[in-house]
């Protein structure tokens, strides 16, 4: 999956998916001595902002993630009531998240 998102490979990142589907809660190790780990959404926020792959892809990597269970607690965006704030902005963000 972490050569998916680096790529800007959606498609492979779906595929990844269908295939394991539990890897959308694993955390993604990085890091010359592989001493980091993060999860995915958290990866692709930094593949993003490396400029490693465009926004819209990291995006439609986020999305994709989502769609597919990946956890939306605990990344800067809060849960409430059946909507989803940011936390750094108090903006209402459900329906950039729940965009198909």
């Amino acid at each position: 999956m972490k050569h998916a998102i680096e790529q800007g490979k959606i498609d492979e990142l779906i595929a990844t998916i269908q295939k394991t589907p539990q890897v959308v809660h694993e955390n993604i190790t990085f890091g010359s001595g592989h001493e980091h780990q993060v999860h995915p959404i958290n990866f692709i926020c930094g593949c993003v902002f490396e400029n490693k792959i465009s926004e819209s892809t990291g995006l439609e990597m986020v999305r994709t993630l989502i769609r597919h269970g990946s956890s939306k607690m605990n990344l800067g965006v809060r849960h409430c009531c059946g909507s989803f704030t940011d936390c750094s902005t108090g903006k209402d963000v459900t329906s950039e998240i729940s965009r198909k």
